[in-house]
């Protein structure tokens, strides 16, 4: 059964990314968030670019920032009161490939290896200062996004954005 993504669910999905992948030592590039057309409408999908790195992450560090997403999916419908089957969204298949890319094809990240990335990746989201970042970020990319368009917030942009709020903890 395909999903569709509301607007609301791939903003915050991308936000998280790119605050947690900035709090680990990332430089966002880009959030791109993309309207694809379907029979029920809108179907939206996104995508987080970083800044190439000189001494790039862990793969431990990398497999946070693919799967707090999944984490943002249950704080998401904690706050809006909507049941996590609601929420639907966990980390894409495209999420896992990038991260099976990152390892150059090696072998598959064990359960444990997932599921300890993907509760540290909550933890660190759950901490209030660091969802608020989330939150400002998602709020400022709905409130420029026009409906239907593509749409693309840059370096100078998104970061000062995460940087403030996480500095008003």
């Amino acid at each position: 059964m395909k999903h569709h993504y509301t607007i609301i669910q791939v903003v915050y999905h991308e936000a998280s990314h790119a605050v947690i992948g900035t709090m680990l030592g990332m430089t966002v590039s880009s959030i791109t968030i993309r309207p694809l057309a379907h029979r029920a409408g809108y179907d939206y999908r996104g995508l987080c670019n970083y800044v190439w790195m000189l001494n790039p992450l862990s793969d431990a560090d990398q497999l946070v920032i693919t799967l707090a997403p999944t984490g943002a999916a249950r704080i998401l419908a904690e706050k809006k009161g909507w049941k996590l089957k609601d929420a639907h969204y966990h980390c894409s298949d495209y999420d896992v490939l990038t991260v099976e890319q990152w390892r150059k094809g090696e072998i598959r990240y064990r359960h444990d290896e997932l599921v300890a990335a993907e509760a540290r990746g909550e933890a660190m989201l759950r901490q209030p200062h660091v969802w608020r970042a989330v939150e400002a970020l998602a709020q400022k990319i709905l409130d420029d996004m026009e409906p239907g368009e593509d749409y693309a917030i840059f370096d100078f942009d998104c970061n000062p954005i995460i940087h403030m709020a996480l500095k008003a903890a």
